[in-house]
């Protein structure tokens, strides 16, 4: 049926072990690869899915705020709580990913998509190291490789790598810049914080803040953390009620 169509690493080792069969195990293109019909009835490759154009409004749901009923939704104090220590861990993890459009050395510079499959941990194939959203694809073979490890090839440190399932070694130029997240998900919940930090004047990037002013010494850092408290108590019930609302307010994303 797809005598041409290029295997992925784990199905090409199915078909080298009689015990297995290709259909008893997770091809890395699932989800992942468009498939069409020949005009022989073969089947072959028709590129990969769009963040942009193939999502669906379920895909964005598994990442944009949505509304939570009075019943099941944190209370106040704890919603504040939780944008004042995580939100500096997400900015750093959405400096990361801008990062991953700048050093990238594909030819061509679209991006794909891989769709998450229930029950299965994505992993770079150098480091082991779980993936977040942006990586690197083979896209003959699936080789994935993570920000850090294509950094570091980037940069002359040299590692092993696996060969493709044609014989030979991957190059960053070949390799496709591939996205978990759908869209523009994460830039649209950076631009959500940041709205939030202006209009209610909370230090959200608590983190990067003490960075940038210097501040080292555990009474410093107390002091800060006492700053944050206060702002949390000095906010009254209908500014916490309106804080509340925009956080959980579903956010429509158009898709082109």
């Amino acid at each position: 049926v797809a005598p041409k169509l290029s295997k992925c690493q784990e199905c090409k080792s199915a078909l080298q072990e009689l015990c297995l069969s290709p259909s008893k195990t997770l091809c890395r293109f699932d989800a992942f690869r468009r498939l069409r019909y020949t005009k022989n009835g073969n089947l072959a490759t028709a590129g990969f899915l769009d963040p942009n154009k193939d999502v669906t409004q379920k895909d964005l749901s598994l990442w944009l705020p949505q509304h939570l009923s009075s019943s099941i939704s944190p209370d106040m104090e704890s919603s504040l709580f939780l944008l004042l220590h995580v939100s500096s861990q997400f900015y750093r993890l959405l400096e990361q990913e801008r990062e991953a459009i700048t050093i990238n050395m594909a030819e061509t510079k679209i991006v794909a998509w891989k769709r998450m499959v229930q029950g299965v941990r994505e992993i770079c194939d150098v480091c082991k190291t779980a993936l977040f959203n942006y990586h690197w694809v083979c896209h003959k073979c699936g080789f994935v490789v993570c920000i850090d490890c294509y950094k570091s090839r980037k940069n002359g440190l040299i590692k092993k790598w696996l060969l493709c399932t044609n014989g030979r070694g991957h190059n960053q130029e070949t390799l496709m810049l591939t996205q978990i997240v759908p869209a523009d998900c994460l830039e649209t919940l950076g631009l959500k914080l940041q709205q939030f930090q202006d209009t209610y004047s909370i230090p959200l990037s608590t983190t990067a803040n003490y960075e940038k002013e210097g501040i080292r010494s555990s009474c410093d850092v107390n002091q800060a953390n006492s700053h944050n408290s206060t702002v949390v108590k000095s906010l009254n019930s209908a500014s916490i009620c309106n804080l509340q609302s925009a956080i959980t307010m579903p956010s429509s994303v158009k898709i082109t």
